[in-house]
């Protein structure tokens, strides 16, 4: 797999102009930055019966040259293994933002590339078994090229633990043939994954599933259409008005009944629309308050 550029930034989520780069690597020079990268070592399967056995400082399984980090598998025999890789780690950790990575993605039976984002502290259990957290910007298979994914995993340790995300979709494009650009956008509220500008999966909290699924165009539960501070006071107050003043309608009308029965029922019909509205005004209020 080759990597041509990671980057991460800070912001508002959906506000383009707000994202402030914080963190970079082009691979602009020949070898792997040690102040920003990790080498992990070792064989045993990794929590996913992988075959190989990952090394430390070698050219032929991670290097650095024409602005590119190329991560290559090899038949070698190493660590009772007999194949080797490269499995890096960034220094730095951060929580929440947009993370974006141009890669072109090797092609072959059994190969796994994968950008994934692993907790710092895996305080509820290991990493392999997905007890502390895991998104996973891309994973893809060598045999299937057109297809890639996007993923969280959380919970318990294996077998409680769970995933949500995209499922595997089929994108109709070759990723070996090119770079493409994976981007995952973060937030308290809400994850999206985008691939080439095509944003495939949104999970939103207390969301459990992909929004809009990979294979349909629908409103996706992430489109955040009362973002605007003026139309959610505007919301509230309306409801509030609505609710109150037909409300108060409906009840003087019933209670001070007169002889024009067609008239009264004419207003109370209409006051009994406009309450009915307003509830349904401060119900929107409502959800938008609790899952912001």
């Amino acid at each position: 797999m080759k990597l041509s550029l990671l980057l991460l930034a800070v912001g508002v989520l959906g506000a383009q102009a707000d994202w402030q780069l914080v963190w970079k690597d082009e691979f602009d020079g020949t070898q792997l930055n040690d102040n920003e990268w990790n080498y992990e070592v070792g064989g045993g399967g990794w929590g996913n019966n992988e075959l190989e056995y990952y090394t430390s400082h070698n050219g032929n399984n991670a290097r650095v040259d024409n602005g590119h980090l190329t991560i290559n598998a090899k038949v070698t025999d190493e660590g009772g293994r007999h194949f080797t890789s490269a499995r890096l780690t960034s220094k730095q950790s951060w929580t929440y933002g947009k993370f974006e990575a141009r890669a072109k993605l090797p092609k072959g039976k059994h190969l796994w590339p994968a950008i994934w984002m692993m907790p710092k502290d895996s305080v509820y259990g290991g990493w392999y078994v997905a007890a502390s957290g895991e998104i996973d910007i891309m994973e893809a298979r060598g045999e299937r090229p057109s297809i890639v994914q996007g993923t969280i995993h959380h919970g318990g340790a294996w077998p409680n633990n769970v995933w949500h995300g995209s499922g595997e979709h089929d994108f109709g494009r070759d990723f070996t043939a090119d770079f493409h650009t994976f981007t995952l956008e973060w937030n308290n509220n809400q994850i999206m994954w985008t691939t080439d500008e095509f944003r495939f999966c949104c999970l939103a909290r207390h969301v459990e599933t992909c929004n809009p699924a990979p294979d349909e165009l629908e409103f996706s539960s992430c489109e955040d259409l009362m973002s605007n501070s003026i139309l959610r006071v505007c919301i509230w107050v309306l409801g509030v008005v609505a609710l109150v003043g037909n409300l108060t309608v409906i009840l003087w009308r019933t209670k001070y009944r007169i002889t024009n029965k067609v008239h009264s029922f004419l207003i109370i019909n209409l006051a009994l629309g406009d309450l009915l509205m307003g509830i349904y005004l401060l119900i929107i209020a409502g959800v938008d308050a609790h899952y912001r």
